[in-house]
C-alpha cells in the first residue's frame, strides 16, 4: 500500500472511531481484538467484499480472482459459519453455473468447492464467496448497512 494511501485510511479509521459513541473501554477491547483476534482478518475480509460491492463494473478485480485461493477462503467461511454440507449444495445449485458437479453427499465438502471453482467463473467464485460470508441474517445492523450501499 502507498505511503499517503495508508495515511489517509488510517486517519479516516481513527476519525471515524472517535466520531462514534465508542466508550474507551470500548475502544481498548476493539484495540486488543484488532491486535490479537479474529476481528482483524474478519474486518479485512468484510472490505474486499464491500469493496466488490462498490465496483461491480470493475471486471479487473474479477478477472484476477484465483481458484486456489478462493478455495481456502471458501473453506474457512464454511468452517467458521458452520454452513452445513446440505445448505452448501443448495447455495452451489442456486448459483446455476451449468457446469455439472457431483452430488454433495459423494464427496468431501473440499472436494466438492475444488471441482465447482476449477469450473466456474470469476464473476461465480466471486458471487459464492459474497453468498457465503453475507452476515446480513445474523445481524440487522449490518443488513441496514448493505441496504444503504445497494
Amino acid at each position: 500500500m502507498r505511503t499517503k494511501s495508508r495515511q489517509r485510511i488510517f486517519r479516516s479509521l481513527l476519525a471515524t472511531i472517535l466520531d462514534s459513541d465508542l466508550s474507551p473501554a470500548d475502544i481498548r477491547d476493539l484495540s486488543k481484538e484488532l491486535q490479537s483476534g479474529p476481528l482483524s482478518w474478519e474486518l479485512g475480509h468484510a472490505l474486499e467484499m464491500l469493496a466488490g460491492q462498490l465496483s461491480v463494473g470493475d471486471t479487473h478485480s474479477l478477472e484476477s480472482s484465483d481458484p486456489t485461493d478462493d478455495l481456502q477462503v471458501a473453506l474457512q467461511l464454511v468452517k467458521r459459519r458452520r454452513i452445513a454440507k446440505s445448505k452448501l449444495g443448495q447455495i452451489v445449485k442456486s448459483l446455476d453455473h451449468g457446469m455439472p458437479l457431483r452430488r454433495i453427499e459423494e464427496v468431501t465438502i473440499e472436494e466438492f468447492l475444488r471441482e465447482f471453482l476449477s469450473s466456474a467463473t470469476a464473476a461465480e467464485r466471486s458471487q459464492l464467496l459474497s453468498i457465503l460470508d453475507t452476515p446480513t441474517k445474523d445481524d440487522p445492523y449490518l443488513a441496514g448497512i448493505m441496504k444503504r450501499i445497494r
